[in-house]
């Protein structure tokens, strides 16, 4: 009598070896194995699976029991057997509201990894002034046009900062630069006066005491220098200038003259400390 050898491979099941009877006729289907060739299973119908009570309930490592639905039970039991093995790093765990979640505070730099935390992960604006090193920005640091003249303090920029040409006359308000700002002979010495008129002017009276209107604004301790381009009648010389107002003064000749017919060229000037 012939001898027939049945040899059976017990293997875990994959997911090859699970079919739904979605249909409910407990038919079957062929399959296709890891080495190329099929074989014919037989669907599973959830019929098959146990649904009792007895079947749901769980026991967990140290033998309480969990039936179905009782969620905040199964959290606080997964948390205990977390916490018997020693939770990584140190972070704490919590279960609150039917969830288990990491506490709050719990990670910190220890839990971090190096260079784990990129720019996507900061808020906008979570970032302040306490939070920079010293020396940490730059100029590679900061934007092109990034400083306006509203971020620079009042007087923090001095001749150090100012290129060589950088002021132009453009640069330099109306009215700014009064004659206590001029270096007029190269030392730094501030002059001692100043140019207020520099005119040509005919007389306007028939007199040994000529009278001179001028456009400019005159005060009593400004000086007068009066040169004579042309005399009515001559020979004639100066004798004095006197301020009489503020846009008139006097020069008093040694013959005297017709209306208009002597013309004089004066610089008036002022001390800078009045």
């Amino acid at each position: 009598m012939a001898t027939t050898t049945l040899t059976v491979r017990k293997a875990l099941a994959g997911a090859e070896d699970l079919n739904w009877d979605d249909k409910g006729d407990g038919g079957s289907a062929v399959v296709s194995n890891s080495d190329g060739s099929y074989r014919t299973i037989t669907r599973i119908n959830a019929s098959h699976l146990p649904v009792t009570a007895a079947t749901r309930a769980k026991t967990t490592a140290d033998g309480t029991t969990m039936t179905s639905g009782d969620v905040d039970t199964a959290l606080q039991e997964i948390y205990d057997d977390l916490a018997a093995i020693g939770i990584p790093d140190g972070t704490i765990l919590e279960v609150a509201s039917g969830t288990l979640q990491i506490a709050a505070n719990s990670i910190t730099t220890t839990q971090l990894a190096v260079e784990c935390i990129d720019s996507d992960q900061y808020v906008d604006g979570s970032i302040d002034t306490a939070h920079f090193a010293a020396g940490a920005v730059d100029e590679t640091a900061l934007g092109t046009n990034a400083v306006t003249n509203t971020k620079i303090a009042t007087g923090a920029v001095d001749t150090d900062e100012l290129a060589a040409g950088a002021v132009t006359k453009d640069k330099i308000a109306d009215n700014a630069v009064d004659i206590d700002s001029l270096d007029m002979d190269g030392n730094g010495a501030a002059p001692s006066h100043y140019v207020v008129a520099c005119e040509e002017i005919a007389s306007s009276t028939a007199s040994t005491a000529l009278a001179f209107t001028t456009a400019a604004t005159l005060q009593s301790s400004d000086i007068f220098l009066v040169t004579v381009k042309s005399f009515g009648t001559g020979p004639n010389y100066v004798k004095t200038v006197n301020y009489t107002g503020v846009n008139s003064f006097t020069v008093d000749v040694d013959t005297a003259q017709s209306a208009g017919s002597t013309t004089v060229q004066v610089q008036v000037l002022r001390a800078t400390s009045v």
